[in-house]
């Protein structure tokens, strides 16, 4: 049998769709195995269910993070009535009896609590009735949670109310006499019942977040929103009344251990503003930390999008000011507000209320270097960017925490720069985007096995510097200790990630004058060595050039040049005195041998200290085994010759020169047993 009940979409993926409620029940929930499964990030898991009770259908909400609304309520358990409009999340939704006519398909509206009917949320002083409605009996208010808050007199109504007549004003301070009375006997309810006390909304001047602020009628996560969850958070924030500081609502995240929420504000331009003031009430339970922050962005990706937080605020039972500064760092046009929260081991909630951003005319903690500006981001800073005459050369340098938290940075200067201290700990990362004229050279770095240039993407072990940019361009990262370097091409500039291991510190090297005095000496005695042919002598010294300054580019280009060409001549020698090696190993010539192995040494000697020394070495020993050899062959040959003689001479009765021949014979076998013994 056909179900009489049935609930239509009115918003979000299932727009225009009806489903039956059975006899069955039927959930809803983000997650698969729900019997509707709703996508919209705002739905939890299992958010809602409906239940059919005899006659009636109930509504329960099964303990969602950003809860159910039926008319603007916020229900645990609801028996539903035809036509009423329900939120489930942000998601929309009608309650349809199919045996009765079918209500115009609206999105729902989350009213506020305590709004009794479309004439309770304001009284219209301009209106010509306005004193028989204030005096006229109202029907009775739905039942409301003890949270819920009644409406104030706006502001602007207030401002023109002086132009009403005496007869206008009279009923306006009728309203207002009504108003104050409700306004007390609600707040005396709450007293009694423990619940917090309903605060008027304040509005701050020069607040840039304008009516937002305090999130009244608000809605999140639309293209025209002024606020939006991040989708990559896997938590979110919601607009509930449960949330609030003053007026109705505030912003509330409800996470599970180990989740973090983060919400981002529009972004708007930054019009000339120097520093920033940022101010929130914030109320944290359950082992749960709130952030706040500001995001900036550059329209050109001059600079990577960077974003700067305050210190974690946890243990606050009821709410209290979160207020931090930060500076406003060149070669960026927009910013936006950052909320975030997150949850310890076990579940915990943040909530947000009435936040003020203020723009000042001063830029406070900017550190200057000759030409060079580093501008730390908070206070304390948890980012930083480096800009030389207004131009983006570092963005977005910030350093995460083992688990994902930013670290705070000690920033000062130096005589070379500026020195960032980087805190303690396994697991820490530094990151840092390289921007504009640094990335127009290859990126370089110091470290075991000496000085390296590289593509855009490389990783390097043990490294101690990275260089980056050329010429007055030219800024290098030092480490205290060895460190594990990545790199890839992000946008239009370079992204650097740094595992620290046991580096604590960190140098932005902005002069580099005493390494250029360092790099003229060097070469100066290069050029030297290198004029008295001393070859090996002048390599040793252009390497030491290359690997501990290479920071003029002239200079490194000659030293390239000199190691390549030194490198070709000492080659170009080894090649030929092989090609002089082989004759004499074909003709079996002595004397070229000798030769061969005196031109070996002479190489090893003007080549000294490097791959060409060891290689003419090697001839050497080569050569000097072959002719041994050889040598003592042929003295073996030439005393057979001359017994042969010795012996024929003594045949023919020629003793005298016999014995002059077994004479040489006796010399030559001192001399062999001479030589050998020297060996």
């Amino acid at each position: 049998m056909q179900s009489r009940y049935a609930l239509r979409f009115d918003t979000g993926e299932r727009k225009g769709e009806k489903v039956a409620l059975s006899n069955a029940g039927v959930t809803v929930g983000r997650k698969p195995g729900n019997s509707v499964q709703l996508l919209d990030s705002s739905v939890s898991g299992r958010h809602a269910e409906f239940v059919l009770d005899g006659a009636r259908v109930l509504l329960r909400d099964l303990g969602s993070t950003n809860g159910t609304k039926v008319a603007g309520v916020r229900v645990s358990e609801r028996a539903l009535e035809h036509g009423d409009q329900i939120l489930l999340g942000n998601v929309g939704a009608t309650f349809l009896d199919l045996d009765r006519p079918e209500p115009a398909a609206a999105a729902p509206r989350a009213a506020e609590p305590g709004a009794e009917d479309a004439e309770s949320d304001e009284i219209d002083l301009e209106a010509p009735d306005v004193a028989t409605r204030a005096s006229a009996p109202r029907a009775a208010a739905p039942e409301r949670e003890s949270s819920d808050a009644v409406r104030t007199i706006s502001a602007d109504k207030v401002a023109r109310s002086s132009k009403l007549s005496w007869v206008g004003l009279g009923g306006m301070l009728a309203a207002a006499g009504i108003g104050g009375g409700g306004w007390w006997w609600i707040n005396s309810q709450q007293a009694s019942t423990g619940a917090a006390t309903v605060r008027e909304v304040s509005a701050t001047p020069g607040n840039l977040l304008g009516a937002s602020f305090s999130f009244e009628d608000v809605a999140l996560d639309g293209e025209d929103s002024p606020w939006n969850n991040d989708a990559g958070a896997a938590a979110v924030f919601s607009v509930e009344a449960g949330s609030r500081y003053s007026g109705v609502d505030g912003l509330g995240a409800l996470l599970a251990g180990g989740q973090a929420a983060l919400a981002r504000s529009k972004a708007f331009p930054l019009s000339g503003a120097k520093g920033f003031a940022l101010a929130a009430q914030v109320r944290t339970n359950g082992g749960a930390a709130a952030r706040v922050g500001l995001e900036f962005e550059s329209s050109t990706d001059a600079a990577a999008r960077t974003s700067a937080w305050s210190a974690p605020l946890s243990g606050a039972d009821e709410f209290q000011p979160l207020e931090w500064t930060c500076a406003v760092p060149a070669g960026f046009d927009r910013v936006s507000v950052l909320l975030a929260a997150r949850a310890g081991a076990g579940e915990g909630r943040v909530d947000v209320d009435d936040v003020v951003l203020l723009s000042r005319a001063d830029s406070a903690g900017a550190l200057a270097l000759d030409s060079f500006q580093f501008v730390p981001l908070g206070a304390p800073a948890t980012a930083a960017v480096l800009f030389k005459i207004e131009r983006t050369l570092l963005s977005d340098l910030h350093v995460r925490e083992a688990d994902g938290e930013r670290a705070a940075l000690a920033v000062s200067t130096s005589d070379v720069g500026f020195a960032l201290a980087l805190g303690e700990g396994g697991g820490r990362l530094l990151s840092v985007r390289a921007d504009g004229v640094l990335t127009t050279s290859a990126p370089a770095t110091l470290g075991q096995g000496g000085y390296r240039t590289h593509e855009s993407s490389f990783e390097r072990e043990n490294v101690t510097r990275v260089v980056l940019g050329a010429g007055k361009d030219l800024v290098a990262l030092r480490f205290e200790a060895p460190v594990r370097v990545t790199s890839r091409a992000e946008g239009a500039g370079l992204r650097l990630e740094v595992q620290l291991g046991a580096a604590r510190a960190l140098s932005v090297q902005t002069s580099f004058k005493a390494e250029r005095e360092a790099a003229l000496s060097l070469a100066r005695e290069a050029r030297e060595a290198d004029r008295k042919s001393e070859y090996g002598a002048a390599i040793a010294l252009w390497n030491r050039l290359r690997d501990e300054a290479p920071f003029d580019s002239e200079l490194l280009a000659e030293a390239d040049a000199a190691r390549a060409r030194l490198a070709e001549l000492g080659l170009g020698e080894l090649r030929a005195l092989r090609a002089e090696l082989e004759r004499a190993r074909f003709f079996r010539l002595v004397e070229l041998y000798r030769q061969s192995r005196a031109q070996a040494q002479s190489i090893a000697q003007r080549f000294a200290g490097g791959e060409i020394e060891a290689g003419a070495r090697s001839i050497v020993d080569e050569v000097s085994r072959e002719l041994e050899v050889l040598e003592a062959d042929l003295k073996r040959h030439e005393r057979a010759r001359l017994q042969s003689i010795a012996a024929a001479l003594a045949a023919s009765n020629s003793e005298r020169l016999a014995q002059r021949v077994r004479e040489v014979l006796e010399q030559r076998s001192a001399e062999a047993g001479a030589q050998g013994g020297g060996r």
